[in-house]
């Protein structure tokens, strides 16, 4: 048995060694490539407490000589500072985390976005094989030649609506949505998430404007410009 309780002794350790490891690694690339935010520091830091905290008790326990009837205050430190961090992680919750319902919020935002990067997508395909711009939606929907839609990317979530969809030029289009949060301005770390910096728009009805081109002409996806 003593065998046995050392060897998941020294796993321990290992995990919690990988687990440290693994998120300082996390941070360093986030810094590296701006993407650093208040929210993932925090993750990091409660990461790195209860990983170091684990990492020490156990080492200390390897290392400790055991002498029976007699009090350890070590461990005893170890327990009340373990009750004193989770009270402390559980009361700074509720003024760092997100509440379920601002999280479901920028959810829906996110999924907007994400439907309009494919909706993008599907017009530079439809653009490249026919030379010219979808007249709707509904065109993207039944493309037998190319980038296909299905009918939940080009509605809103929540209203079941089509996204606004207008073509402006030859080679340019509009699209407009309701969004339920703003990712501007102090709002822009908060409600951080994949792709969100190409579509920055407030909370309501918000419009951007598409330039599109070719794939055969090898050009580089102009970025949406948001209109005011």
């Amino acid at each position: 048995d003593a065998g046995v309780r050392k060897w998941l002794t020294y796993f321990i350790l290992l995990v919690s060694v990988v687990v440290m490891i693994g998120f300082l690694i996390a941070t360093i690339n986030s810094f590296l490539d701006g993407d650093l935010t208040t929210k993932f520091i925090l993750k990091t830091l409660t990461a790195l407490i209860i990983s170091g905290s684990v990492f020490s008790f156990y080492l200390y326990d390897i290392k400790r000589e055991s002498v029976e009837g007699k009090k350890d205050k070590v461990i005893n430190f170890f327990a009340w500072g373990s009750l004193l961090v989770i009270a402390i992680v559980f009361v700074a919750s509720w003024f760092f985390v997100q509440s379920p319902q601002e999280t479901r919020k920028v959810k829906i935002d996110q999924e907007i976005i994400e439907d309009f990067y494919q909706i993008n997508s599907a017009v530079i395909d439809y653009y490249t094989i026919n030379d010219k711009m979808p007249s709707d939606l509904d065109v993207l929907l039944n493309n037998p030649d190319g980038f296909k839609l299905s009918v939940e990317v080009v509605q809103h979530s929540s209203s079941g609506k089509y996204y606004d969809y207008q073509v402006t030029a030859d080679d340019e289009y509009k699209i407009c949505a309701d969004f339920v949060t703003s990712n501007i301005g102090d709002n822009a770390e908060r409600y951080y998430y994949y792709g969100s910096g190409d579509y920055n728009h407030d909370s309501g009805y918000q419009c951007f404007s598409q330039k599109v081109s070719s794939m055969n002409e090898g050009k580089v996806p102009a970025a949406p410009i948001r209109i005011e």
